[in-house]
């Protein structure tokens, strides 16, 4: 409840659900999983931010990750599907909400969230990463206090705000379809954000051994992942565009003559919140 202002699309269903389940059966125990769990190992240069350090030592403020039972699915599958575990892995959870992250040997490095899920590629509804001073400029001009700001960087943002539509990929798939001028330039935005954080987990990994795609974007939207991988050839990242156009459900999409294999895997975030009980 202290941090539903950084969280505040997730914190109080979560709550909520926990507080309803602890009355209905309250001799069941309740086991949180918190997102940010898969992402404890990240080196302190990766999470610290250069702000003062009595944000990060007093207030918290650094960055967490999130969509971590997600993450940590499907490295685990990307060890079982290449048949070792030291691998160099680029994981792309795509939906409602979207990250990446960056993962050697089944370790966290980086992630493209930060202090809150409203952070790194643009979401559905959810701005992602913006400059802040172009967030207290919009406030002094607009004259909008931090709780409405906020209510708009949550909620009237992201794929939704640059749009006019409702932010799903479906919707600006059917806008671009239609001539809409708007909706092109949010999927290329939506693209380039994910491509420029690929960009940069390769300098961090050194390389990469696989891909992996999950969420309702990344399982289903062949045409957003076509364009996230495309001209990836020279990092030995390229898609077979037949297999990717027809996949469903988990499958492999790369190209035979890929030097990096790239997968569809199912988000199972169920299976490993389940586990830590």
């Amino acid at each position: 409840e202290e941090y539903t202002f950084l969280a505040p699309s997730n914190n109080p269903p979560y709550i909520a659900a926990m507080r309803a389940f602890q009355n209905q059966v309250p001799s069941v125990p309740l086991v949180a999983l918190f997102e940010t769990a898969f992402f404890g190992e990240v080196p302190e240069r990766t999470l610290t931010y250069s702000v003062p350090y009595e944000w990060k030592d007093k207030l918290g403020i650094r960055r967490y990750g999130f969509h971590g039972a997600s993450h940590r699915a499907a490295s685990e599958r990307a060890q079982e599907l290449l048949g070792r575990k030291d691998i160099r892995h680029i994981s792309i959870h795509l939906g409602g909400s979207s990250s990446l992250a960056a993962i050697r040997n089944g370790v966290a490095l980086d992630c493209s969230f930060g202090v809150s899920p409203q952070s790194g590629i643009p979401h559905n509804n959810r701005t992602g990463d913006v400059d802040g001073y172009a967030v207290l400029f919009a406030m002094k001009r607009l004259n909008v206090g931090v709780d409405e700001m906020a209510k708009i960087l949550a909620s009237k943002s992201g794929l939704a705000g640059m749009s006019g539509t409702s932010g799903d990929m479906r919707d600006i798939e059917a806008g671009i379809a239609k001539g809409d001028p708007r909706c092109p330039v949010d999927l290329d935005v939506f693209v380039q954000a994910i491509r420029n954080y690929i960009g940069a987990f390769l300098v961090e990994l050194g390389s990469v051994d696989v891909v992996t795609f999950s969420g309702g974007i990344g399982e289903n939207g062949a045409s957003t992942r076509e364009a996230v991988c495309r001209g990836l050839e020279f990092v030995g990242i390229e898609l077979d565009r037949a297999k990717n156009a027809g996949a469903r459900n988990e499958t492999k999409i790369s190209a035979e003559s890929s030097k990096v294999p790239v997968y569809i895997v199912p988000a199972d975030e169920e299976r490993i919140v389940s586990r830590a009980s």
